[in-house]
C-alpha cells in the first residue's frame, strides 16, 4: 500500500512578456530591489487580453508604445514565480 501524497494546488499567474533579441543580446529588466533579471512585461489584469497587458506593461515599465502589428505570439512557458508560492504562465 502506497499512500497518496497530497498535491498542493499552486496559484498560476497569467503574464505577457516581450522578447527582444538584437545583436545576439536579449533585453531583460530588473526591479530596483529584485535580485533577478526577467523579460519585460507583467501580469494580465481582469478582462485583459495578453496583447493588452503586454502593451500596458511595456508602456509602464519602459515608456515605449508597442504597435499592435509588431506583436506576435511565440510560445507559452510555465515556471516558478520569483519570491511567490505560484507559477507564472
Amino acid at each position: 500500500f502506497v499512500p497518496k501524497r497530497r498535491v498542493k494546488k499552486v496559484e498560476r499567474l497569467r503574464c505577457a512578456c516581450l522578447i527582444v533579441i538584437e545583436n545576439d543580446q536579449l533585453l531583460l529588466v530588473r526591479v530596483r530591489d529584485n535580485l533577478k533579471w526577467y523579460l519585460p512585461g507583467g501580469k494580465l489584469e481582469a478582462g485583459e487580453t495578453a496583447e493588452q497587458a503586454l502593451r500596458r506593461e511595456i508602456a509602464e515599465e519602459l515608456n515605449i508604445q508597442l504597435l499592435p502589428e509588431s506583436i506576435r505570439y511565440l510560445t507559452t512557458i510555465i515556471g516558478p514565480a520569483y519570491n511567490q508560492n505560484a507559477e507564472v504562465e
